[in-house]
């Protein structure tokens, strides 16, 4: 299991969908963030917490105005 803590800007956004083995589950610590799954969109808002498989296509992005701080436990490899 890898844990990281990811600070995401106002705007910024990971361009590349990813893919890999495993799963993956986060947290939002601080702010607002949107994360796609495939074809899925979903905002999380302080509190939340998201749990996916690694092997579905995602990116994270900052839609908000603020800096948003979530933590991720991840297992798997990038493919």
């Amino acid at each position: 299991i890898e844990m990281i803590m990811i600070h995401l800007e106002p705007g910024q956004v990971d361009q590349q969908l990813v893919e890999h083995s495993g799963e993956e589950c986060g947290y939002v610590v601080k702010g607002e963030m949107t994360i796609v799954l495939g074809d899925a969109e979903y905002i999380l808002y302080e509190g939340d917490s998201i749990r996916f498989k690694s092997t579905t296509p995602h990116r994270f992005f900052n839609h908000s105005k603020e800096t948003a701080i979530s933590v991720w436990a991840m297992t798997g490899r990038v493919l």
